[in-house]
């Protein structure tokens, strides 16, 4: 989620350059994919559903944090918070983002749950 988010979101507005651009892709890129390697292949623990409500917890409460700043402070997390420069529409698109972090969230342990009925023990 991390790779997508960045790919689609902030990597358009990142004027990045050398060693900060190498950073910024191996944090954004390299990490979460082979971390996403690591939990299908290796982890052993078996996901429950109810897991879920624990992970959306951060995302929820980032925009509603980022939303704050935006409003009140003026002080923005990142270009897709300003809703002076991209209007209200912004927070049902961010609230709409965050929901399919939810789906993506429940479609990775519903994958999950399928591999680990056919591994090799």
């Amino acid at each position: 989620l991390t790779g997508i988010t960045f790919l689609i979101i902030l990597a358009p507005t990142s004027n990045s350059q050398g060693l900060q651009r190498v950073a910024s892709d191996l944090l954004h890129y390299l990490v979460p994919s082979l971390m996403f390697f690591y939990w299908i292949v290796f982890e052993e623990r078996e996901l429950q559903y109810s897991y879920i409500w624990s992970w959306i917890i951060y995302p929820f409460v980032f925009m509603f944090w980022g939303l704050y700043l935006a409003i009140m402070k003026e002080d923005y997390l990142y270009p897709f918070f300003d809703i002076n420069k991209l209007g209200i529409l912004i927070v049902p698109y961010l609230a709409g983002m965050t929901i399919a972090v939810f789906l993506i969230c429940s479609f990775l342990v519903f994958l999950r749950k399928c591999l680990s009925v056919h591994r090799i023990s």
